[in-house]
């Protein structure tokens, strides 16, 4: 229906595309509309730093269309993705799955959190260079820490009484609206518009 209309680009949102048990049967079932039907989808799609282990997946995301994949490198300081809870992302896997994304040749479009508890002006900075020095990336987005509304880091920092913006416009990944263990506001903000900067 999407087709007879003219659309054939798509944004699969699925938090991680990678970790869905039917991930290949969908993969299948567009490489045959691709393939067989010659609908030239392009798709992009989110998925984790370990999809590249998964046998089989890069290639049929290319076969099925995927031009662009979102990755939630999220950071990579040890310590910090400790905090996120993201013990799977290890900075050791980042270049080998950038590097494989290139060879299927899709675009590697990232995410990196800056506010996450280990964070500092100096550490980030730090972090930057590794990132441009290490990772193939194509687009890296820096968001600043965000305790949404609904999240579980704002329903631990409302329980504790922490003081948060309560301009519910500045939850936007762009504004500080909490505080930070080793920033103020405004350090934390300004390393945020650094970040840019220093990066591009």
């Amino acid at each position: 229906e999407n087709w007879e209309q003219g659309i054939s680009l798509f944004f699969i949102t699925d938090d991680n595309f990678a970790r869905n048990r039917e991930w290949e049967p969908i993969l299948d079932r567009l490489i045959m509309l691709r393939e067989v039907e010659k609908i030239p989808l392009g798709l992009m799609i989110q998925v984790d730093t370990l999809c590249h282990k998964i046998p089989n997946f890069m290639e049929k995301c290319k076969r099925a269309g995927v031009t662009r994949v979102f990755i939630g490198l999220e950071n990579i300081n040890p310590e910090n993705l400790k905090a996120v809870k993201k013990p799977q992302n290890k900075i050791t896997e980042y270049r080998h799955m950038l590097l494989a994304w290139k060879e299927q040749g899709i675009f590697t479009y990232a995410g990196y959190i800056l506010g996450l508890p280990a964070d500092t002006p100096e550490t980030i900075r730090r972090d930057i260079e590794i990132i441009q020095r290490e990772l193939p990336l194509d687009i890296l987005e820096w968001v600043i820490l965000t305790p949404l509304p609904g999240s579980e880091d704002h329903k631990v920092m409302w329980r504790k009484g922490l003081p948060m913006d309560s301009n519910l416009n500045n939850y936007d990944f762009e504004h500080v609206v909490s505080d930070h263990p080793k920033m103020s506001r405004a350090e934390w903000q300004a390393i945020y518009h650094e970040a840019w900067t220093l990066y591009y």
